[in-house]
């Protein structure tokens, strides 16, 4: 079976993700994995990941700070400083792509503390729906066939299966 195991680490900033997002994704469509335009979807789905384990695990951003009015503002300020600090500097987020024939998993981990993930607030109940931020692991969820999470909370594997061909269109 041709599979592909990578593993990545890079300096938890936000200026190291893009470069490290289209390596873990270049292999998909070349073994027959995903279609182009699922590619897109996987890219959010690693995107939003890579944020929040930048953010929150690695910088330890509280994400309580973006219901605040200004919070945008606040958490932009936050994240340049403390990507500064000597303590963050040598703080590295580690990703594991397994490639095989049959599907793709993701497995990102950052030094951080982890979360409750079982205590996240439901971003489709109608109180949550105006809130500006929130809603990252449910498009993951939607994007992605599985999401778990370590008991620590400071790791999250996705998996994507392989791409069913579209149906023949039946005959009229």
């Amino acid at each position: 079976t041709k599979e592909l195991t990578t593993v990545v680490e890079i300096p938890a900033r936000f200026s190291e993700k893009n470069a490290c997002l289209q390596l873990l994704t270049e292999p998909l469509v070349p073994m027959g994995l995903t279609t182009p335009g699922e590619v897109k979807n996987i890219l959010l789905s690693l995107d939003e990941l890579f944020n929040n384990a930048i953010a929150y695990g690695a910088l330890g951003i509280d994400s309580s700070i973006r219901d605040d009015p200004q919070g945008h503002v606040k958490f932009q300020n936050l994240v340049e400083q403390r990507e500064k600090l000597t303590e963050n500097l040598s703080k590295r987020i580690r990703v594991e792509a397994s490639f095989t024939r049959e599907q793709v998993d993701y497995t990102i981990t950052d030094p951080g503390n982890g979360f409750d993930y079982e205590s996240l607030p439901d971003p489709t109940d109608p109180e949550n729906l105006m809130r500006e931020h929130g809603r990252g692991l449910l498009l993951v969820q939607c994007f992605m066939d599985s999401i778990s999470f370590n008991e620590t909370g400071n790791s999250v594997t996705i998996t994507k299966m392989k791409s069913q061909p579209e149906a023949e269109a039946a005959p009229h």
